[in-house]
């Protein structure tokens, strides 16, 4: 209303002082390299997300295989976790793919390249969420957990649960040895579209 200067009538408005700058783009997040992923997965490969938690974004559903939209919670039993059992908390991955070219859900967490050490511990807590979800909604498909790094250099991909970087500069660095193959070919087939476009 401040800003179009639109009154109501019998209402007081309180004038607000607008930032100059109200929206600027990301440069630092781990939902960078999260958000990329899930787009180059979804243009690039078979593979579909079935849920997102992109950090600072607005929590997804978890889509089934007959695609219902499920809510996540947030705890395996909430009485028991406000009586103060705090194993009861469900932790959530970042993105979950789906590839059943090769009968594979991925567990993403992302990172930024300065804390991968706490995106490696974070995926070894997926236990629950697993069980809840993907066991029940997805039964024999093999689980796979990786940690994708924004920012830093191929030295991160030493670590065998990093599977990804996206660097500053907008390289793409993957691990040959590490990564899931919808990772490779996703990748492959982005490079490829965009040498041919090119010329």
């Amino acid at each position: 209303n401040n800003l179009l200067s639109i009154d109501l009538q019998g209402l007081h408005l309180p004038k607000n002082i607008l930032p100059n700058q109200y929206w600027s783009y990301e440069m630092s997040g781990e939902k960078m390299v999260t958000i990329f992923l899930d787009l180059l997965l979804e243009y690039f490969s078979n593979g579909s997300s079935i849920y997102s938690n992109h950090a600072g974004a607005e929590r997804g559903y978890f889509l089934t295989k007959n695609g219902k939209k499920i809510t996540v919670e947030k705890y395996q039993n909430r009485d028991a976790y406000k009586k103060g059992d705090k194993s009861q908390i469900i932790n959530l991955p970042d993105l979950v793919i789906r590839d059943d070219e090769n009968n594979q859900i991925i567990n993403i967490e992302g990172e930024q390249f300065k804390n991968a050490n706490a995106g490696i511990k974070q995926i070894k807590l997926f236990d629950a969420f697993e069980k809840f979800y993907i066991e029940n909604f997805y039964p024999g498909m093999n689980i796979f957990r990786t940690v994708v790094l924004f920012g830093g250099d191929s030295s991160g991909l030493n670590n065998i649960e990093v599977s990804f970087i996206l660097t500053r500069k907008g390289e793409l660095l993957i691990s040959m040895e590490n990564s899931p193959k919808i990772f490779k070919n996703a990748t492959k087939n982005l490079l490829d579209f965009y040498a041919v476009n090119k010329s």
